[in-house]
């Protein structure tokens, strides 16, 4: 009888609709933990409704792997590597403050329409820059999400265009860059927040 693989490795099909099976493979998903769903219901409004920043706080406190480090999840570990190279940053202190974190799952992906987001803590260590991302499965696809955001993603991903990692890994990296230069555009101008 054939041995059921685990959900990580299955060849992941293109789902119709909006991304979800390569955007869980790729980014992860916030775990819908006793913790998090207490967390959850507090800051959540009677139509089911979360703002940003509490949205945000749970996505970062319920992070399901090491920010700074996110080795089980390649695709976010090599996108914060290629955002610390375009920013020039090379000492440990520095890229230390370059967080990544998935958000599927989560309000900020239901209500924001980000999956993933950057965070660069200023060097205060009290205010951050957030970048939000959004992954998309194909170019032109419908919005199918029934509520409309209040709060669009700084960059869109098409989980398309990336190249696979291990056959086609100069195009592979080369897409990273190119990611990780729009996130630095953005970086710039950005204001930073209290969080």
């Amino acid at each position: 009888s054939r041995v059921d693989m685990p959900k990580e490795a299955k060849p992941y099909q293109r789902p119709e609709d909006s991304g979800k099976l390569s955007e869980y493979f790729a980014f992860g998903e916030i775990r819908q933990t006793e913790a998090y769903i207490r967390e959850f219901k507090k800051v959540q409004k009677e139509n089911g409704y979360v703002s940003w920043k509490d949205s945000l706080k749970l996505v970062r406190k319920f992070s399901p792997y090491n920010p700074t480090d996110p080795h089980n999840k390649p695709f976010l570990n090599d996108l914060r590597i290629a955002f610390i190279d375009e920013l020039g940053f090379t000492e440990e202190k520095d890229m230390n403050r370059v967080k990544i974190f998935t958000a599927v799952g989560s309000p900020l992906d239901v209500w924001h329409g980000i999956d993933a987001l950057i965070e660069v803590e200023d060097e205060n260590g009290r205010t951050s820059k957030i970048i939000g991302f959004d992954a998309k499965e194909m170019a032109s696809s419908p919005e199918t999400r029934e509520h409309a955001h209040d709060k669009k993603a700084d960059i869109i991903i098409f989980m398309k265009d990336i190249p696979n990692a291990e056959t086609e890994s100069k195009e592979y990296d080369a897409k990273m860059g190119e990611i990780a230069k729009e996130a630095g555009q953005v970086f710039k101008t950005r204001e930073s927040i209290n969080l």
